[in-house]
């Protein structure tokens, strides 16, 4: 139960930011970054009456089929959720905070902070396993049959609808959009990664029992030794590996600090950790 009321968590807060990137930094603009959004500006060209949220929840009520059919029933049901909210947060913002002109004149800082807020708020709903419905979905179908980095999923599918919204709101934008693209797929991989990185060290310490025994004990991660000889001393000694999360790695290097100062210590970033201990359920 915790566990669905952080997602759920999460999903909230990653659609606001994603509401308010669309809302308030790309639509004024009719930029037309892919996704849910970029299919929006080519309906509302064509249907320029049609209220915005109504526009968000037609797209994904069609595609949201297809989430629950290939990939599953609790993704199609956080998917439901992130995308009616997408909707809702939207309407809110038409009815008591609307906005008839672009927030500022430059249409790159536009583009590059509807990027950052957009790719940061998928970025947290992905790893929730869930999407922001429309070709979030399709993304997302493709990293699981075809294990292709969801960044570069969204990537590939966002610049086909960017493609076709070009013909509509002209060369100088449809450029702009693609840019917006591109922004938006390095966001979301910098936080996909980041929340399923985690951290290897390689130790040698005199006082090898004690720390092995904290690893254990204290943190809960397991160690694998390695027998090693100095290449100056040709003394053996014992070499202790393991990977832990970012928090578990500030607990293990502090302690390590008052336990051995003069230990000697490899600290490098892992992009992703599967197996005993760690997790399968994000192949990205």
């Amino acid at each position: 139960m915790l566990s669905s009321i952080k997602k759920i968590s999460l999903i909230t807060i990653g659609v606001f930011i994603i509401s308010i990137g669309i809302y308030y930094l790309w639509i004024p603009l009719k930029l037309a970054p892919g996704g849910t959004t970029g299919l929006t500006v080519i309906i509302n060209y064509f249907l320029p009456g049609l209220p915005i949220s109504i526009s968000i929840g037609i797209i994904n009520i069609i595609l949201l089929l297809l989430g629950f059919i290939f990939i599953g029933k609790e993704f199609g049901g956080y998917t439901i959720y992130s995308s009616l909210l997408i909707s809702i947060f939207i309407h809110i913002f038409e009815k008591f905070y609307p906005i008839t002109s672009p927030i500022v004149d430059n249409p790159m800082l536009n583009l590059i902070f509807g990027g950052i807020f957009v790719g940061f708020g998928i970025g947290l709903v992905f790893n929730c396993n869930a999407s922001t419905g429309g070709t979030d979905i399709v993304a997302k179908i493709i990293n699981k049959y075809y294990h292709i980095p969801l960044n570069k999923a969204v990537l590939f599918s966002d610049l086909v609808i960017a493609a076709i919204a070009t013909y509509i709101v002209g060369l100088e934008i449809g450029m702009y959009s693609i840019l917006g693209i591109m922004v938006n797929s390095i966001i979301i991989g910098k936080v996909i990664s980041g929340f399923n990185s985690r951290i290897e060290m390689m130790i040698i310490s005199n006082k090898f029992d004690e720390l092995n025994t904290y690893l254990n004990k204290e943190i809960g991660r397991g160690t694998t030794i390695y027998r090693a000889e100095g290449g100056f001393s040709y003394q053996e000694r014992r070499v202790i590996y393991t990977v832990l999360s970012k928090s578990e790695y500030v607990k293990a290097k502090l302690y390590l600090k008052e336990l051995d100062p003069g230990a000697f210590v490899i600290i490098n970033n892992v992009n992703e950790v599967l197996g005993e201990g760690f997790t399968y359920e994000k192949i990205i």
